[in-house]
C-alpha cells in the first residue's frame, strides 16, 4: 500500500496509464484524480485524466477536462484526439467520424 503524501503527480500519472494499459482502467483513474487533486492545472495529468475517463467510458467528463484543457491554453488541434475518444465513449459516432476526418485533414482543418 502506498504512502500517498510522498508521491510526486507525475509518477501518479504514470502509475495510473501503466494501471490502465493493463485492463485496471477503474483503478487507474483513482491514481489519476489523487494526481489531479495534488496538481488540478498541470496539463499533463489533465491530459491524463480526460484519456482515463475516456477509457472508463464516461465520456461527459473527458469532454469536461478537454474544455478545462482549452480554457488553459491548450490549442484545440493538440486535443482533437481526446475529444474523438470522448465522443467515441459516448456513442456520438458520427461527430467522432467528423472529427477524426477534420484531425486528419490537418490542423488548419481544426481552427
Amino acid at each position: 500500500m502506498e504512502d500517498w503524501d510522498s508521491l510526486s503527480a507525475q509518477w501518479l500519472c504514470r502509475r495510473a496509464r501503466l494501471l490502465a494499459l493493463n485492463g485496471h482502467v477503474s483503478r487507474g483513474l483513482v491514481y489519476q484524480l489523487v494526481a489531479h487533486h495534488m496538481q488540478p492545472v498541470d496539463i499533463g495529468v489533465l491530459h491524463g485524466l480526460a484519456e482515463l475517463f475516456a477509457m472508463a467510458g464516461d465520456g461527459t467528463r473527458a469532454l469536461t477536462v478537454t474544455n478545462k484543457m482549452e480554457a488553459l491554453g491548450v490549442p484545440a488541434s493538440d486535443l482533437a484526439l481526446l475529444r474523438i475518444d470522448a465522443h467515441l465513449a459516448l456513442g456520438q459516432f458520427d461527430t467522432a467520424t467528423e472529427l477524426l476526418a477534420r484531425y486528419d485533414r490537418g490542423p488548419e482543418a481544426n481552427a
